[in-house]
């Protein structure tokens, strides 16, 4: 696009990807965070516990420079690929949160209570500092079954360049409007469940 302009155009480009740089150490760095609070969900080994995130963000590196540089051969087709699924994981995180807001909370800002997120991890268990004796933040066992079951709903309805499901063959692409719906259902019904069974 910006070979007419000659070297103002190489230019632009350089700046281009110097911000592009930039824009990614945020997200690399909130990666090695993830993955940390990821770790201390199981089991691990005291080196895992102790590695720099330096450590954690090069190995991000190693696993998104191939990817990029093979992206890059059809750049096209692979933003279209990674947007069209990054809508279907929208949609579902869409529903649940929706759902929990208007079904279990009642649209009432004031039932979030903000100890909740007060949470320490440890690699044996899993303690809450809140004003009451009981921890009351929420497994998220609900959101992960919901989050992934919705997805026998998306498979058949999603349109996309390497895969055509038989409900999108005859009326288009319905994957964000199935992820949408169908996370909002399966959070309703394990969410009870959760409630029932787990007390939180």
């Amino acid at each position: 696009m910006l070979q007419p302009s000659g070297s103002f155009g190489k230019f632009c480009l350089v700046l281009l990807a110097l911000s592009m740089l930039g824009s990614m150490t945020g997200s690399s760095y909130a990666g090695t965070l993830n993955f940390q609070n990821l770790l201390d969900l199981v089991p691990r080994p005291r080196w895992l516990r102790e590695t720099p995130r330096a450590v954690y963000a090069a190995v991000l590196a190693v696993i998104i420079i191939p990817v990029a540089i093979r992206a890059a051969a059809s750049f096209f087709d692979s933003l279209n690929n990674f947007v069209g699924v990054l809508g279907y994981w929208v949609g579902a995180f869409v529903g649940v949160v929706v759902t929990e807001h208007f079904v279990f909370r009642n649209g009432d800002f004031s039932k979030y209570e903000e100890e909740e997120v007060h949470v320490r991890l440890s690699s044996r268990s899993i303690s809450v500092t809140t004003t009451s004796s009981q921890p009351t933040l929420r497994f998220g066992i609900a959101t992960l079954l919901a989050c992934a079951a919705c997805f026998a709903l998306v498979v058949p309805s999603m349109d996309q360049i390497w895969y055509a499901g038989p409900i999108a063959v005859r009326a288009g692409d319905l994957g964000f409007e199935m992820a949408l719906l169908g996370s909002s259902v399966l959070y309703a019904v394990f969410r009870t469940l959760e409630l029932r069974l787990r007390k939180r």
